[in-house]
């Protein structure tokens, strides 16, 4: 993708991805060099795939993106810094994976986030303080996980 530095979304859904970093893309051995000239990208959709992992600072390079779409992957955790170096980001979709908590700190560098999914994953504890960065949220959902208390 490195030849494309006036994209502004990309979708890789239904593929057979899975993970983002090391060698997913045979051709980019570096997960800073699969995104790496994309700076203009606003919208990345990585959805129905087999992503299992996201490693720290996966979408470093895309300091315009808007929104992003992990949705119905293979997911059992965040990463902290998954999603670090963000600024611009206001939707992010993290729903039917298989997340079985969310740590504090993982969503702390989305200063612009409006909305976060998490609907249709197995959470079973928030810890808290775990949305507390997040002063601009409007939209959350939490909704078909196995928590038990809040």
């Amino acid at each position: 993708f490195s030849n494309l530095p006036q994209l502004l979304n990309l979708s890789l859904s239904y593929n057979r991805i899975n993970g983002i970093g090391g060698v997913t893309f045979p051709d980019q051995p570096q997960q800073s060099g699969t995104f790496a000239n994309l700076t203009q990208l606003q919208m990345l959709i990585l959805s129905n795939n087999r992503i299992t992992s996201i490693r720290e600072g996966a979408f470093s390079n895309l300091p315009r993106l808007q929104q992003l779409e992990v949705h119905s992957n293979r997911m059992n955790s965040i990463r902290e810094g998954a999603f670090s170096n963000l600024p611009l980001l206001q939707e992010l979709s993290l729903s039917y994976n298989n997340i079985t908590r969310i740590d504090s700190d993982v969503f702390s560098n989305l200063p612009q986030l409006l909305n976060l999914s998490l609907s249709y994953n197995r959470i079973t504890s928030i810890d808290p303080g775990a949305f507390s960065n997040l002063s601009r949220l409007q939209q959350l959902e939490v909704r078909s996980n196995r928590i038990t208390s809040i």
